[in-house]
């Protein structure tokens, strides 16, 4: 009995179930969004270490672009380019983009403790990054490892920095930045199609899937 092949590995069970979920639908596990009090609270607490300093960019980068966890840990230094005005990012491949045409995400120097050009700016220089992934691990010695930070190590750091300040962070994961942009935006009026030309969504619907608006209006950065 032990040698009999696992029934569930079958290619015909693995076709009943794909049918069946395609019929029903199966429930998705929302990510609560990242609001702008919560990452203002974060980023207060964060001092210049270079752990703080890759954070600070990484939240920061992350709720500004509204990009996908996919799409934030698959940058490279090469593909952000600094301006005087901020920051441009081309993403060469993205989910809804599978020809591999690209596009260019656009941040704006904000000034003050929450701009997300100057946290990105300050990474590259102390990481001392010129090329390869753009966040990255960093070992138990201080050392910026050649390797990318995975999506479920991006939902680790935002629980770890959520915790330290005494914020609840049941729900959160590496997608609460997107959440977060797309239900900012929305809540202060901005129009869809600009949202969806940040975010890269195929449709509206697509994109109001993101939109979990809190008791409070929130703004953007």
């Amino acid at each position: 009995m032990a040698n009999l092949p696992d029934p569930t590995k079958s290619e015909l069970v693995k076709t009943v179930l794909r049918g069946i979920k395609r019929a029903h639908g199966s429930r998705q596990e929302q990510a609560k969004p990242l609001t702008r009090e919560m990452l203002e609270i974060i980023c207060s607490s964060l001092g210049q270490g270079l752990h703080d300093v890759r954070d600070r960019a990484l939240f920061l980068v992350g709720f500004a672009s509204g990009m996908r966890r996919s799409e934030l840990c698959s940058l490279q230094v090469e593909q952000v380019k600094l301006t005087g005005v901020g920051a441009e990012l081309l993403l060469l491949r993205s989910k809804t983009d599978t020809d591999g045409k690209g596009r260019v995400i656009k941040l704006t120097r904000t000034g003050g403790s929450l701009c997300p050009v100057q946290a990105l700016q300050d990474w590259l220089e102390r990481g001392v990054l010129v090329s390869g992934p753009l966040f990255r691990p960093i070992d138990r010695w201080g050392r910026v490892l050649d390797r990318a930070l995975s999506g479920e190590a991006v939902g680790k750091l935002l629980h770890l920095r959520l915790s330290a300040v005494g914020l609840n962070s049941n729900g959160f994961t590496g997608h609460s930045f997107r959440a977060g942009f797309v239900s900012a935006a929305v809540q202060q009026g901005e129009a869809l199609w600009r949202v969806r030309h940040q975010t890269g969504h195929a449709s509206d619907q697509s994109a109001y899937r993101y939109v979990r608006c809190a008791l409070h209006p929130v703004n953007v950065l």
